[in-house]
């Protein structure tokens, strides 16, 4: 339930549908925007969006000063929806404020609705959503309310809004739909340790991005001190060469070069040029779509261009089209690639514009399988670049690389850096340039100036190295690497290069060679976002890149831009004859085959030990991947509040785990119990709140059998949330890629709070140190078996929503059992099930934040589980890699290495699909 709800009713005379919201509101609502059809939305507002039939919608807002937003589109297809505002509807709205909350009034006209949404006459039943906006406050969360759920990032999903019946009738004779509140004492605590005073102060939310920052600027000033060591060629090779090799170490080993087997499946004859559409075999199992733009009459020895496209677009976007054929009739070879998951490359969506989120999936199953997405994006290129040498007229010493805006600058950069044929590379919007965050603007720079800019964690896996930052390989070193070889420091939008810093390094680097002349830069106009933007590299990029190319290359600059694209089907280089000859693959089942190999031969390793050696095997190994994990055992507790309730009390604990990283926890003991207490310790993605609101009843029912709860929110959850999204584009997601970029993994700094919690429980004298459990539940709502429709994170809209599992409280109980010998009892509720799930499918429904790469390297979970006896085990529910029920043949056979390990210790191991006898609370008691 949300915090500041919002209470609705609607009425109607036939003609008008008039909204009326009551938005409680104890601080003074945000009403910044003062005129109509303005960012409403970013205000406090309540928003209607109302659709009848297809895909059409309008969306009507109203903020606390009462101006109004009205906008229409259309949602679905192969573009993300955006509302058009030029609409302008009839409605009219007032607002006003009264004590601890805001009254809106939206006045709807249907006949306008209607016409907006392109149908000819008035419905009998309408769509709806209504939403409650609240934005962040200091010490609190965006928050967003919904009616109805539709689990999603977006509200433009007509397909989900809830059927609307206008009929005529008494509001006396219509039923109320009332919120079910959970029943007890406990549902009705206070679920927060930290007042709001105490919140806005230490500015909770903000909490884990700080003490990351902090850590990343101790890793900078490091860096900017050996930096200003270097003085020399040799020094500077000195200050390169262990990054360089970091770099090499967290892409890992490329695969052996296989034979390219490339088929030219069909010509284009062009005015001037010619081109070939084709595939060429990257590793075994995955093939590479592409066009090659060729001269008519090649000369004896011409350059080689390969370009690597935009997330936004394949390869047969109109501006990848005209490089391809303007830099042919130049004299060149010219290759572009389909980036896996997009174009002809596509794993989930069916259109090949802003799949985006393909790349988070793909990007979070190559990592459990110790591999990553870059890594196969530059082997690809790389293949590439064997394609075009394989062909005698290309002149080995010309080889260029050019990587487009928004996902093609980062790839074509690190394989610049790994790859010394690379002749010349371009990577637009790396190396300290990102459009979003400019540093020649004060006000967008994310760093001191006198510090390198790191970059940050985000979905997108390519952008974010894996230990990029620990290991110092960081976006302008990866770049400055390439010298002397010819580098073009290259931006999206107009810039002024001379006030980056990134640039004089680069510029000192070069000196360092004699070779400043192969240094330069490109750039388009304008700011960010504006006009300037492009979709790969545009005419307005391109105008500055031309001069650079001709002085290094001889390519000669046009006269003008191409006017001869061809439609994109044109392009195809499969048809169902060429592509089932081929046995392409999925990159699931490709990352499959990489992992399970791995996994057998780690298992295989561990039925040759004893018990005791396979429990230290896993604990090294696991840690090896999971980071730093070691508790705090003497943390610093302070009691923020406490409360008697009729027969219990709680205590209200923040727990400093380490400098930066506070851990709030409710200690709820029965108030009659004496003697030192078995105690159980609940966690889970949505912390205590969720516990309460959700299972309280439970709760109390450990309590009435003796038991105290200790209900703990690890960082970034519950209480101490940086914001309360969890798709890809969320802060705990970002987070997440953050640490993966400092060499740990968020998963494993939470497994280090809740030992901290454990070791703090443990030293206390009321409670009974060897009679210690853990419930680690999900809250998710769990998928069926079979889906109309799979979806990507992000931008969901179809008709069936599409649960996303969370899996983290099952998780650290097992990892806690892993790693605590004291622990007596583990309770699981809808966990994850094995590591090795999310691979078997092209869609996943997980959230990043639980990836640890390579763990399929050193076993999965039933490994972890099966070194735990004589702890006693119940995992209820267990769910895929889709958030999907394991049947009961299904459980059996992935927790089989369980059942061989419990098989001497009857009673304490529990497996099955769903609640039963005894429930888990009844189960808790009795082995605790």
């Amino acid at each position: 339930l949300p915090r500041f709800p919002a209470e609705v009713k609607c009425v109607h005379d036939g003609n008008t549908l008039a909204v009326m919201v009551r938005c409680a509101e104890p601080e003074s609502p945000l009403a910044r925007v003062r005129r109509h059809d303005g960012p409403i939305d970013h205000d406090d507002s309540f928003q209607v969006y109302l659709s009848i039939s297809g895909s059409s919608y309008v969306k009507l807002a109203i903020n606390p000063a009462g101006y109004l937003l009205d906008a229409a589109g259309e949602s679905g297809g192969p573009y993300l929806s955006r509302p058009r505002v030029e609409w302008n509807s009839a409605v009219q709205g007032i607002a006003r404020q009264e004590p601890n909350a805001w009254i809106a009034r939206l006045d709807l006209p249907l006949d306008s609705m209607v016409k907006a949404l392109g149908e000819v006459e008035r419905p009998v039943e309408w769509r709806v959503l209504m939403l409650r906006s609240r934005p962040a406050r200091s010490g609190e969360l965006r928050e967003t309310s919904v009616l109805p759920v539709i689990q999603t990032e977006t509200p433009l999903c007509p397909a989900r809004y809830q059927r609307l019946v206008l009929v005529d009738r008494q509001p006396a004779e219509l039923s109320t739909p009332s919120a079910s509140k959970p029943k007890g004492e406990l549902a009705s605590l206070e679920s927060r340790v930290l007042s709001h005073e105490q919140r806005t102060q230490m500015d909770l939310p903000g909490m884990l991005e700080r003490y990351i920052r902090g850590r990343v600027r101790k890793i900078l000033k490091a860096e900017k001190h050996d930096w200003e060591q270097v003085r020399t060629r040799a020094d500077w090779e000195r200050f390169r060469d262990p990054r360089l090799k970091a770099l090499a170490a967290s892409l890992g080993s490329f695969p052996p070069r296989v034979s390219l087997e490339t088929r030219v499946t069909k010509e284009f004859q062009g005015e001037g040029y010619r081109r070939q559409d084709l595939v060429y075999r990257s590793r075994l199992g995955l093939w590479v779509t592409a066009n090659l733009y060729l001269p008519v009459s090649p000369p004896a020895r011409m350059p080689g261009i390969v370009i690597v496209h935009s997330h936004h677009r394949p390869r047969t976007q109109a501006e990848l089209q005209d490089m391809g054929i303007l830099w042919a009739r130049a004299g060149c070879a010219v290759l572009i690639m389909d980036q896996m998951g997009a174009g002809e490359r596509l794993q989930n969506y069916p259109w090949n514009r802003e799949a985006y989120h393909s790349r988070y999936v793909m990007g979070m199953q190559l990592y459990l399988a110790g591999e990553s997405l870059i890594k196969w994006m530059v082997w690809d290129i790389m293949r590439g670049v064997d394609l075009l040498l394989e062909r005698p007229e290309v002149d080995p010493q010309k080889i260029i690389l050019l990587g487009a805006v928004a996902g093609g600058g980062d790839p074509a950069a690190v394989t610049a850096a790994l790859d010394s044929r690379i002749t010349a590379v371009a990577p637009f919007n790396f190396g300290e340039c990102m459009p979003e965050y400019p540093r020649f603007l004060p006000e967008k720079n994310q760093w001191p100036l006198e510090l390198a800019d790191p970059g940050w964690g985000e979905w997108e896996s390519t952008r974010c190295l894996r230990s990029s930052i620990a290991g110092q390989f960081l976006p302008w070193m990866i770049c400055a690497s390439v010298a002397p070889r010819r580098f073009i420091y290259s931006f999206e939008m107009g810039w002024e290069v001379e006030k980056l810093p990134a640039w004089a390094r680069y510029q000192k680097v070069y000196g360092f060679y004699n070779a400043t002349d192969h240094l330069d830069e490109a750039h388009g106009f304008g700011p960010f976002p504006g006009p300037g933007e492009c979709t790969n590299i545009g005419p307005a990029q391109r105008r500055s890149l031309y001069p650079k190319l001709n002085r290094w290359f001889n390519i000669s600059i046009p006269s003008q831009e191409p006017q001869d694209r061809r439609p994109e089907s044109e392009l195809a280089a499969l048809s169902p004859t060429v592509a089932s000859s081929l046995s392409m693959k999925e990159v699931h089942e490709l990352v499959l085959e990489v992992a399970l190999p791995n996994l057998q031969a780690a298992r295989t390793k561990l039925e040759r030990m004893s018990p005791l050696q396979r429990r230290e095997w896993l604990r090294t190994k696991w840690k090896e991947k999971l980071g730093d994990i070691e508790p705090n055992l003497n943390p610093e507790a302070i009691l923020r509040w406490k409360k008697q309730l009729s027969r219990t009390e709680v205590e209200a604990i923040s727990l400093q785990v380490e400098p930066g990283i506070m851990v709030p926890l409710l200690l709820v003991r029965p108030r009659t119990q004496p003697g030192p207490l078995p105690i159980v310790i609940a966690v889970s993605e949505g912390g205590k709140e969720r516990f309460l609101v959700h299972q309280s009843r439970e709760i109390e029912s450990l309590l009435q059998g003796g038991v105290a709860v200790c209900l703990a929110d690890v960082r970034g959850t519950g209480e101490t949330s940086p914001d309360a999204g969890r798709g890809p584009d969320s802060e705990e997601v970002t987070l997440a890629a953050t640490e993966l970029m400092l060499g740990n993994t968020l998963l494993g700094a939470r497994l280090k709070d809740l030992r901290t919690v454990i070791a703090y429980l443990e030293r206390r004298a009321d409670l009974n140190a060897r009679r210690v459990g853990i419930w680690g539940d999900s809250h998710a709502p769990v998928n069926p078996p079979r889906r109309l429709l799979d979806e990507l994170p992000g931008w969901q809209v179809g008709p069936e929503i599409q649960q996303q599992t969370e899996p983290l409280g099952g998780l650290l109980a097992v990892l806690g059992g892993l790693y605590e010998d004291n622990l007596r009892a583990l309770a699981v509720r809808h966990g994850l099930a094995s590591y090795s799930s999310i691979l078997e499918d092209r869609f996943a429904y997980v959230p990043a934040d639980i990836i640890v790469p390579g763990i399929l390297e050193v076993g999965d979970l039933a490994d972890v589980a099966a070194s735990l006896p004589p702890c006693a085990l119940l995992l209820e529910g267990a769910v895929d890699g889709r958030n999907r029920l394991l049947a009961e043949p299904a459980l059996r056979s992935e927790f089989e290495p369980l059942s061989r390990a419990y098989k001497n210790l009857p009673g304490t191991l529990l497996i099955r699909t769903g609640e039963d006898s005894p429930n888990l609370v009844q189960w808790l008691l009795a082995h605790l």
